[in-house]
């Protein structure tokens, strides 16, 4: 059977609906890798008011926020004369709409879990300046490992600034916050933690708060919805946790200016027993702001690299620093320092070996492997000239990084 084609995919069968045209499933013809394709018609798009715009903003904001363990990850965009494909990783565990009524309700592990993952990938956006604006069950994939994955784009949209009021009312009304209702514009931020908030209420109870109103039995109509919200108070499966509803509560909270922020969920009572997914969210985002710190891992990025090409066998890390170094891997994703033969440094993790020092590495390892031995050598040697800064980082806090860099 032969298959349509585009760039180097073979397009499959449909897996879902977009705005401007379908979602596939392809292979790529050459390594086999499944993903997952977005076509858009061009004249599906051009006839759409403002089409075109949201569509670009769509895919500038996918290239902003790939590097997330918890985001669809944007792999390439194809051009053709009738479409513009979006090329995605392939989330294999479908729609977390889907996962909940096959279940019914998520147990309370699960629900944490799963909720903490969305805090970290929308706290993540947010301090990009980029709100969702339409999260929403049907929005967020799992992936093999059953972690969640946060797509669709299409209504987010940068901030002009913190507590900056938007205009545009958009995503769906189940999950709107109460203020979109108004003439007085909204926080996105602030809306983007309601609609986290009747997600959590829907995964651990198994529908949607305040979905009883028999005047709206749709939800469909969200002036009636916030009033049945602003008078009706939220109730409760008997098997929802005490302390579970206590942070419901604190986030399903109609006025916007007392609703819990970002910082008061991930330090909640309930998301203690997961608090490692929000450690290393604080991690990367400390390391991304910090530009010394960016230049360290910069280096070690290198030299890894370097390591992997040269087909080095030194000792390496010891077993219990291997997740630590994994963690910093993972920290060099989140920045875009992506390796490019990241396999490789996973090959040599299995293989549990050990190093003393990076300098050990660095007289075992041929300077023409890294950029140049010139831009290596100022880079370390910037790094020396700022002892008080080297110890600032060498705290507990940062031992997921490779051991310290030492003068020759």
């Amino acid at each position: 059977m032969t298959y349509p084609s585009i760039g180097s995919y073979r397009l499959m069968r449909t897996i879902g609906e977009g705005e401007f045209g379908k979602v596939k499933l392809a292979v790529h013809s050459e390594t086999g890798a499944e993903v997952a394709i977005k076509l858009c018609k061009k004249s599906q798009v051009v006839a759409t008011p403002n089409g075109y715009t949201k569509l670009m903003r769509e895919i500038s904001t996918l290239k902003l926020v790939k590097h997330h363990p918890f985001i669809i990850t944007l792999i390439e965009v194809i051009e053709t004369e009738a479409y513009i494909a979006i090329v995605m990783e392939l989330a294999k565990g479908g729609e977390l709409f889907e996962h909940i009524l096959a279940k019914r309700s998520l147990g309370e592990q699960e629900t944490r879990k799963l909720f903490a993952q969305i805090i970290s990938a929308v706290g993540y956006i947010h301090s990009l300046g980029i709100v969702h604006r339409d999260l929403k069950l049907e929005n967020i994939l799992l992936d093999e490992n059953q972690d969640v994955v946060l797509i669709d784009f299409g209504f987010a949209n940068k901030t002009r600034g913190p507590n900056v009021m938007m205009r545009t009312s958009c995503g769906s009304p189940c999950y709107a916050a109460p203020e979109l209702v108004t003439s007085d514009g909204y926080i996105g931020e602030k809306a983007d933690l309601w609609s986290c908030g009747v997600i959590l209420f829907s995964m651990i109870a198994g529908y949607l708060p305040w979905d009883d109103d028999p005047n709206n039995p749709e939800g469909d109509n969200i002036n009636m919805l916030y009033n049945y919200i602003m008078n009706t108070p939220l109730d409760y499966p008997d098997h929802v946790p005490y302390e579970c509803r206590l942070l419901i509560n604190r986030i399903l909270e109609p006025n916007p200016d007392k609703r819990a922020d970002i910082d008061e969920i991930i330090n909640h009572v309930w998301l203690k027993p997961i608090k490692h997914i929000f450690d290393i969210e604080m991690d990367r985002r400390m390391v991304r702001s910090n530009s010394f710190i960016r230049l360290k891992l910069k280096i070690r990025c290198r030299v890894l690299l370097a390591a992997c090409q040269a087909k080095i066998q030194p000792k390496w890390l010891m077993d219990p620093q291997i997740s630590k170094f994994q963690r910093f891997l993972w920290t060099l994703n989140f920045l875009g320092l992506r390796l490019p033969r990241l396999e490789a440094v996973n090959h040599l993790l299995l293989q549990r070996l050990q190093f003393k020092s990076l300098n050990q590495l660095l007289q075992q390892c041929p300077l023409q492997h890294l950029e140049t031995s010139k831009q290596l050598s100022l880079s370390i040697a910037s790094m020396l000239w700022q002892p008080q800064r080297l110890l600032q980082f060498q705290s507990p806090h940062w031992q997921f990084l490779l051991p310290p860099i030492h003068a020759p």
